[in-house]
């Protein structure tokens, strides 16, 4: 009977053993599929974070384009409407001109024998009728 009693027992020890190995072997597949699973997860994470800081990356040079195509733009407009006042000054300035030396010009032709000292005959005008008075007395033969 103890020769059975000691098979049994070596039995039931190999089965406990094998049960043991079984589960350890279990355990390890288990843990080697929860490290994968976490590895797998990580390098997710890791993958979310480089695209996110790539995207906020390709955003900022976006922006930075943007505004530097709006700094530009406005500096050729604001250049633009400069040009124009410049350009308006310039031709005002002419017509100005123009029109002083027109204003002047008239001024010399247009000027009448009272208003213009140097085309008014010599004397006042009492010579003046003394004078004609002279050229009637000659014209009658007198």
């Amino acid at each position: 009977r103890e020769y059975t009693d000691v098979v049994k027992r070596e039995q039931t020890d190999a089965v406990k053993k094998e049960h043991t190995d079984m589960a350890n072997v279990q355990n390890h597949r288990l843990e080697q599929a929860a490290n994968r699973e976490r590895s797998a997860r990580d390098k997710e994470r890791e993958e979310r974070y480089r695209q996110r800081v790539k995207d906020e990356r390709r955003k900022k040079e976006k922006e930075e384009r943007n505004r530097k195509d709006r700094e530009r733009d406005e500096r050729r407009e604001r250049e633009k409407r400069e040009e124009k006042e410049t350009e308006k000054m310039r031709h005002d300035e002419k017509d100005k001109k123009v029109n002083n030396e027109s204003k002047s010009n008239k001024e010399r032709s247009t000027g009448t024998p009272s208003s213009d000292p140097y085309r008014r005959p010599p004397g006042g005008v009492a010579e003046a009728a003394a004078f004609s008075d002279y050229m009637r007395v000659l014209a009658a033969g007198h």
